[in-house]
């Protein structure tokens, strides 16, 4: 854990710590406390999103407001397509990062689908794959384990369903993809 002394908002100084795991190089290296704050504080608030997309899944999936899931799908897609819209530039990864709420609204829309069409069995399994990519290179590369065990957490109950072999490869895959994912948004963060 380091500890730093920065400004508060509010006048004087405030201690926080952090974990250091979750400062990326190009700032654990950087003398400047301000740098490491608000990248600490991106990194809380991206996976917050995150975690509350998960919860959301998991609540709406579990009580008997999943009978309206269509509907959710259906006010998710407009809202993300609304998004989308009100970008003027088309750049698919600075976008994203601009965009953190419509990257979690993908990711919500992505999951629900999934779970919708069989989880495991689902033809847009596959996607889960595509959309860790999509994570590492908009949110920072960590918050990536955040999505692997959200991804868990949710399919947990599904792997004892059926084909248990398959299921657990099926999610050790998306865990290793995950990982590649972490090494390719870190490479990309030092190249920027």
């Amino acid at each position: 854990m380091l500890h730093h002394e920065v400004d508060s908002p509010l006048g004087g100084t405030m201690g926080i710590y952090i974990i250091t795991i979750w400062i990326p190089d190009r700032v654990r290296n950087d003398k400047n406390p301000r740098l490491v704050y608000n990248t600490s504080m991106k990194l809380v608030s991206q996976s917050l999103l995150l975690i509350v997309s998960f919860a959301f899944i998991i609540v709406w999936l579990n009580t008997s407001l999943s009978g309206y899931t269509y509907w959710v799908l259906g006010v998710f897609g407009v809202v993300y397509i609304i998004l989308a819209i009100r970008k003027k530039n088309f750049d698919i990864i600075s976008s994203m990062k601009n965009d953190l709420v419509g990257l979690t609204v993908l990711n919500t829309i992505i999951v629900l689908v999934i779970m919708l069409t069989g989880a495991f069995s689902s033809p847009l399994f596959f996607l889960l794959y595509f959309l860790a990519f999509g994570i590492a290179f908009a949110y920072e590369p960590g918050i990536i384990f955040i999505y692997i065990i959200g991804i868990g957490i949710l399919l947990y109950p599904e792997i004892i369903k059926e084909d248990q072999t398959r299921n657990m490869l099926m999610l050790g895959s998306l865990a290793i993809m995950s990982l590649l994912a972490f090494f390719f948004g870190q490479t990309y963060l030092k190249k920027k």
